[in-house]
């Protein structure tokens, strides 16, 4: 039996365990924030609760970002350890989702910490990424809502109304990891800002 295993460490640990077919076998949300402490062992009891062997993943999907850190190294460290096992991985940046789901026109939103957010607008072809004030997300939010242009998000933002980026993976999977095969999608790690002002404290 050949498996494909997913794991998005970006912010909360997300698992899932996809057939042959890219359909879901299994997907577990937790609300920890630490993945560190449970990536391994969370994988390991998923695995074994369905009879299956890490040799028998024939391929790890993987989100890249945007997140923090902290959690964007955790599977990447995994990443690379399949790798050296000549297990492929494939990898992939929330904003993409939609857009590799066939959505022509959107925006994308998450909270890039530090009281700022961050923006990812794709419309007909065309890309513009910016990070703005936590103050102004109301703001950005009703200027994009006038445009009809679909709000996705990974998290809540402030209650108000977007859909959500795990929905649409969880609910389009053939289609969403058939074309990070096709595309052979391998994203390096994605942070929020540019590696000198992602080390910067925070605003108090």
């Amino acid at each position: 039996m050949s498996i494909y295993l997913y794991i998005d460490t970006t912010n909360e640990l997300k698992l899932g365990l996809l057939s042959e077919n890219l359909q879901w076998i299994d997907f577990l949300e937790t609300q920890n924030r630490k993945t560190s402490d449970s990536l391994h062992e969370r994988t390991y009891e998923l695995l074994k609760n369905h009879n299956c062997k890490m040799s028998e993943i024939k391929a790890l999907f993987t989100c890249s970002g945007p997140g923090s850190y902290t959690g964007m190294r955790v599977s990447e460290g995994l990443a690379k350890t399949l790798e050296n096992e000549s297990i492929d991985v494939f990898s992939f940046y929330h904003f993409e989702v939609p857009r590799l789901c066939g959505k022509n026109s959107y925006v994308w939103i998450e909270n890039a910490f530090k009281k700022e957010y961050f923006s990812y607008i794709w419309n007909d072809g065309k890309e513009h990424k910016e990070i703005f004030a936590h103050s102004d997300l109301q703001e950005f939010y009703v200027q994009y809502q006038k445009s009809n242009l679909e709000i996705f998000t990974c998290n809540n933002l402030d209650n108000l109304s977007t859909s959500s980026i795990f929905e649409l993976v969880k609910n389009n999977s053939q289609n969403f990891f058939k074309m990070l095969l096709i595309q052979k999608l391998r994203r390096s790690p994605y942070y929020f800002r540019d590696i000198e002002e992602e080390f910067k404290p925070s605003i108090k």
